[in-house]
Order: C-alpha cells, then structure tokens, then sequence
C-alpha cells in the first residue's frame, strides 16, 4: 500500500479504501475533494497486494458511497499534464486502453485484458505481411515512414532497426531486451541471457497446458482468439497453422521452413528441398547433422578432431558410428576417442528430452513420448558408459543452440561430463 504524501493520480474509475485516507490527506486536499468521494474496496484488516490491484466493488458493511468519483477524477485531471490528460486508462489496471471492452465501447482495455476479455486485435498490421498473418508494424519501410513493416519484413527491406539492446549480449551481436535483470529492471537482457540470469518468465503460457508445465501459445483457440494454445494444443483443438511454409513444397503439403535456400537466405526450404538445393547435407540414418556441426566446430576451436559420421551439402557421408562398446547392447555414441575411451554423445531433444530444469522437460516429444521419461532413460545409457569404464562427454541440443546466433554463449559452455 502506498504511504506518505504521494502526487495522488489516480487511474480512471478507481476508488481507494478507507484504510487509506490518513495516508492520502495531503492528495485529497490537492484534489480539493472530501471522503465521500471514496468508497470503502476492501474489508478491514485485509491488505491488498498492490494499490493498483483494488477492486472495483465495495466488499464492506458500510460503504461510503462511490457518487462523487466523477468529480474527483475530474479534480485530478485538473492537475495532469496535458499530454496524459488526454490518455485513457484500462478499466482493470493503470495500463493505456487502446482496445474495446467485451460491450463494443472502445478504448477502454489494454493489450493483456483485451486479450484476456476476446476483444484485441492487431491495431497496426504490417503492409508487407500475407493477408491473414500480419505482424504489428514497428519500423519504417524503404521510404523512410515510420510504423510500416513488422521486424522480419524489415529486416528484408533493411530498414530493420535495433530499439533496446540486451546489455549483456556482446557488442555487435545485441538482441532486443525485453526481460529484467538480476537486480529486477525491466527490459534489460535478451531471452537466452535472462535464462542465464535466471530471471527469464513465460510472458503468454498456453491456456489449456497442465499448471506447472505450460508452453507458449502462439496459436488461436477454438473461439479464434489469437495467442491461446501451443503448438500441440492447437493441433488438437485444430485451430493450429503453419506460420513459415517451404517454399518449394507443393501447394496444401507444405512443410516448415527451418533450412536456407541456396542464395543463402535463411529459414525458406524444408530439410527435402534443402538437401535439393544443395544447401544442406542428406540425412544418413542414425546420424545427427546438429552433432557433425557441433564436432566440426569443436575441431575449430581446440584442434582436436573426434571421429564421428561427417555430413557435408553434395558430399556423401564419411564415418561411421562405433558399436559394441557395451557388452551385450547396441549403443552407439556420436563419437569415440579410443585412445582415451572417451564416448561423446550429442542429445537431441526430440528423442532424448528434456531435463527438468527446461520448461519441456513434462511435456511430449517424438510422436507423444515423454520428455521425462526419455531423459531418464538417456541418463540411464550414459551411465552404462561410466559403470563400463568408458569416459563420458554429452551435449544437450537445447544448450548447444544458445551457441549459434545472437548472443552466443561460449562453446566449451554446453560440454558436460555424465
């Protein structure tokens, strides 16, 4: 609860308890107001956990009357700056309104309560996204006009500009910052350092995800509110789409784009027209080509080359996979040093999981198995290694992709001993 003699502003349609009228004499004189002007929002001897998050409605025996809260918003916005006089307020918290409410009226919800209530909707789509997947619209366009295209579209016509940069990222590779620090300021790091930090927060978990264990939601609810289910809630309400197609599949089959085209721009082909392309290596079973990247870069950075099945774009693949280490069982690890004895295992997520630190680590993987159980069970073939006198290093895909792109994380970071 706010205490002392505060500049008192109070956001539109809100009332202050009795409570806390001693607290606020000087503000009501201010505001040239009396009590009457307040209702009483809370019983006695309950404390609400912020004074913005008061209640609307008198709970008391007694309650004072809420007739004369026009008139004191009035007084109030007497003595606001011109500027914020003219903002209007979310009707359920101190946030800007730009939405309708669930009545039609306009203006009267911000952006989280919009969506909360059904009535958000995007106020400024960009001019060059797909009708019917646009993005908000927060950089210029070619010609210099501010608010025209969203950030990838941006980024495509190069007038993509970076507006708060991660402070702890490296200088030349920021990323945006939209999560707080150690200390608790907002909008200071990027997503892979506030996990670092461990101040990273789910900001719009899915709504039909089990408490504890939720995903993001990037997908529309059977209503058509958008941002309401993850990936594989969506597909089973139906109502999942298919946000970045391949360009090359055919119309109605399309398949993620997640692989670079052959002029090098990323996220354009599927893994097939890829490796037609000539852009990315063929699949060879029981192979990673994620492991074969992490080895080659590994050989880069210490000089040390670990035998392993390399996999390289029009280029047949070279290696093999050693067997047999185990007595009895057919484990193959991604790379073998026999000199040392030393196994080298790259852990993809989809079929080893995720440990239980991860937000992943409940949810289900590799056609509906489980994350936890495939992580217990991988930990369970590293131990067999170990007990069989064998040396043990392991990557995790989860960690070795904070490696590559913006702010990456050290390489020798992600290498663990089982």
């Amino acid at each position: 609860m706010p205490t002392g003699n505060l500049k008192f502003q109070p956001p539109k349609g809100f009332v202050v308890s009795r409570d806390v009228l001693s607290s606020w004499q000087t503000c009501l004189r201010d505001v040239k107001t009396s009590t009457k002007a307040f209702g009483m929002v809370c019983k006695k001897n309950e404390q609400p956990d912020a004074f913005f998050s008061l209640p609307l409605r008198c709970l008391a025996d007694e309650p004072l009357g809420m007739l004369c809260v026009t008139r004191l918003r009035a007084h109030a916005c007497e003595r606001m700056p011109a500027q914020q006089r003219k903002r209007k307020l979310c009707l359920h918290c101190p946030s800007s309104a730009n939405f309708p409410d669930e009545l039609g009226r306009s203006k009267r919800l911000c952006g989280p309560c919009a969506k909360a209530a059904g009535t958000w909707r995007l106020l400024n789509p960009c001019r060059n996204c797909p009708e019917g997947s646009e993005l908000s619209a927060k950089h210029p366009d070619a010609e210099g006009t501010p608010n025209r295209l969203c950030g990838p579209c941006a980024k495509a016509a190069g007038t993509w500009i970076l507006r708060n940069p991660c402070r702890n990222c490296p200088e030349g590779f920021e990323v945006s910052a939209s999560y707080p620090d150690s200390e608790g300021t907002h909008d200071r790091l990027c997503g892979p350092c506030a996990k670092a930090a461990g101040t990273w927060i789910l900001r719009n978990p899915c709504s039909n995800c089990p408490e504890g264990s939720e995903l993001s939601a990037n997908h529309p609810d059977a209503e058509g509110t958008p941002n309401r289910l993850c990936g594989p809630c969506a597909k089973a309400a139906g109502t999942w789409i298919l946000r970045n197609p391949c360009r090359n599949c055919p119309e109605g089959s399309e398949l993620f784009a997640i692989y670079s085209d052959a002029e090098g721009n990323p996220k354009r082909l599927c893994s097939k027209h890829a490796v037609l392309a000539g852009s990315l290596s063929a699949h060879f079973p029981g192979a990673s080509r994620m492991a074969c990247e992490f080895f080659d870069r590994w050989k880069r950075l210490t000089g040390e080359d670990i035998p392993h099945v390399h996999l390289a774009p029009d280029q047949p693949p070279k290696g093999a996979e050693v067997q047999g280490l185990v007595p009895g069982r057919r484990f193959r690890p991604d790379g073998y040093i026999p000199e040392r004895r030393e196994a080298w295992f790259f852990h993809g997520n989809w079929f080893h999981g995720f440990p239980p630190d991860h937000e992943k680590h409940n949810s289900a993987v590799n056609n509906g198995a489980s994350s936890k159980e495939l992580y217990a069970a991988t930990l369970g073939v590293m131990e067999l290694f170990v007990q069989n006198g064998y040396t043990v290093k392991c990557v995790w895909e989860h960690e070795y992709r904070l490696t590559v792109g913006p702010c990456p994380r050290p390489l020798r970071s992600v290498v663990r001993d089982a």
